[in-house]
């Protein structure tokens, strides 16, 4: 068994009106090609980032090179309709801003859930990872209203995965707008459930994005 490094820390929201709580990871054995900032899912719902795909998604990648950073978002705790205006986006540019002050210029940006989707408005907004992995990203109302997507292009290596299942995260919606572009990869995960309940669906997620940092997924 891997015995991964762990790091406690706190660092300011870009805005400077919230202190965050998160944690790095790096693999005792590797040099870390950059920082892999992990997104956790709707905290009105108990996310939070010891969700267990988010958890998972930080071991990936750590063994794929990269030093992971989990945090928690303000908004844990909040009432769920406070969630996703009360400065998330600011919380990932603050996260960004303490990866950079350890000496990671290089980032990938990754989300699951409500917490790809505030990646998503991240990069909307002009964040610019060296690549975007959108895991189970909303596309229906009323967590999302679809007009978000209208006036939106992402320019970076992206992959948008979700399962067939997932009613909350329609990959159809999703290609209709995404995927013709050559920079976004979708892929859905058949026999599955926003929650990539069965382990089966888990593992097939976990192994659409190896192959996307692997780089024969794009």
């Amino acid at each position: 068994m891997i015995r991964y490094i762990r790091e406690k820390i706190t660092f300011p929201a870009a805005d400077g009106k919230a202190a965050l709580n998160g944690e790095l990871m790096l693999h005792p054995e590797k040099e870390p090609d950059g920082c892999a900032i992990v997104c956790h899912p709707h905290p009105g719902f108990g996310g939070s980032m010891h969700n267990y795909v988010v958890a998972e998604l930080g071991r990936l990648l750590c063994d794929a090179g990269f030093v992971s950073l989990r945090f928690d978002f303000r908004s844990v705790g909040m009432a769920s309709e406070e969630c996703g205006s009360a400065g998330e986006v600011e919380d990932i540019r603050g996260a960004v801003e303490f990866a950079k002050s350890k000496g990671y210029e290089k980032f990938i940006l990754v989300g699951y859930s409500f917490g790809s989707h505030m990646a998503f408005r991240a990069c909307a907004g002009g964040l610019v990872p060296d690549r975007l992995i959108l895991v189970a990203l909303p596309s229906e109302p009323p967590f999302v209203n679809p007009e978000e997507f209208a006036a939106v292009y992402l320019t970076m290596p992206t992959l948008m995965v979700s399962g067939d299942n997932d009613e909350y995260s329609n990959m159809e919606t999703l290609k209709k707008r995404f995927g013709s572009a050559p920079n976004i990869s979708c892929k859905t995960v058949p026999d599955c459930d926003h929650f990539f309940s069965s382990q089966e669906s888990f593992g097939e997620m976990i192994a659409c994005v190896k192959v996307f940092l692997s780089g024969s997924g794009q």
